[in-house]
């Protein structure tokens, strides 16, 4: 297992599990690394205009190769990219799905906007769990903490539902900052 792979496409992960395997790589990084590097090399060696019997051999190998390399290098853009929007930290989304992921993204960043509106220069630290269950539907629990210098207010809901659940720890959050809002005056 690689170390910070999140995709998840079946075949472009045992592509990449093989590449890193064949090379004895154990994350992404050394992974992104050595396609790029080996690229570079294929790419300088079928630049050259020599030709004889051997040479076209061995182009023929380095270009098989490099098409191997760019099947690598085009599953690793599968990659889910989890970016830092300002002031919002994601923990456990490696777990869910792209389209989950969105949902979350979505809701966490119009909960720290009208939470923005009671505290400023607040962040927002999402912790998301998907938990297995033996039966056909899983469980979501998220666990939200709205970090400032002068409070601290978190947030715990879970619910079969994402969307049911994510409404619901927000709302959470929302009535615990207006209590902070009333009670500060």
């Amino acid at each position: 297992m690689i170390k910070g792979l999140n995709i998840n496409d079946k075949n472009s992960i045992e592509l990449i599990e093989k590449f890193a395997d064949e090379h004895m790589l154990k994350s992404v990084e050394e992974v992104k690394k050595k396609i790029d590097s080996q690229i570079r090399r294929n790419r300088v060696f079928l630049a050259k205009e020599e030709v004889n019997a051997t040479i076209n051999k061995q182009r023929r190998e380095r270009t098989k190769e490099l098409e191997y390399l760019m099947k690598v290098k085009e599953a690793l853009k599968k990659e889910i990219s989890i970016p830092k929007k300002s002031g919002i930290t994601y923990i456990g989304l490696h777990n869910f799905e792209v389209l989950e992921i969105n949902d979350i993204k979505k809701q966490s960043e119009l909960a720290l906007m009208k939470a923005g509106r009671f505290v400023k220069d607040c962040k927002l630290v999402v912790d998301a769990k998907k938990q297995k269950v033996l039966g056909l539907r899983t469980k979501y629990s998220f666990h939200v903490r709205l970090d400032h210098p002068d409070i601290l207010v978190t947030a715990k809901q879970g619910d079969w539902e994402l969307t049911r659940a994510l409404h619901k720890v927000m709302d959470d959050l929302y009535v615990q900052v207006e209590r902070y809002k009333v009670n500060k005056g």
